[in-house]
């Protein structure tokens, strides 16, 4: 899994590519515990280039919803792919998290004019 960051105006945005499994859990844990303690307000995992995903990556979602709900931080998810969000969708995700079918939906902002500000490659973790 590869995810870039991006922080605007209080949002700070994820963009995830590749699969979101049980190898990914420990630096995906390492990224939300670092947004836990940066100043935002609101975080988005955009998932646009995430091509799959296991029970540990559902989990991984529950995990951090909850990390960032402790904080008072919101997490809303960005998932146009019709089956990544429809295995999200079967197990209920939608009941706590908020999917999106765009970051503009999610963000509010357009994506234009944004420019990645850090890359984190989680395999190198």
């Amino acid at each position: 899994m590869y995810i870039t960051e991006y922080v605007h105006e209080g949002s700070l945005l994820l963009t995830a590519s590749g699969r979101l499994t049980y190898y990914s859990r420990r630096c995906f844990q390492a990224i939300i515990q670092h947004a836990e303690q940066a100043p935002i307000q609101h975080v988005i995992l955009d998932m646009t280039g995430v091509d799959g995903l296991d029970s540990a990556g559902i989990g991984l979602l529950a995990f951090a919803h909850a990390r960032l709900a402790l904080h008072g931080i919101p997490l809303s998810l960005v998932v146009p792919h019709h089956a990544v969000r429809s295995i999200l969708e079967q197990v209920n995700i939608p009941r706590f998290i908020p999917i999106y079918s765009t970051c503009d939906e999610a963000l509010g902002w357009s994506l234009t004019s944004c420019q990645t500000a850090q890359n984190v490659d989680l395999r190198s973790r």
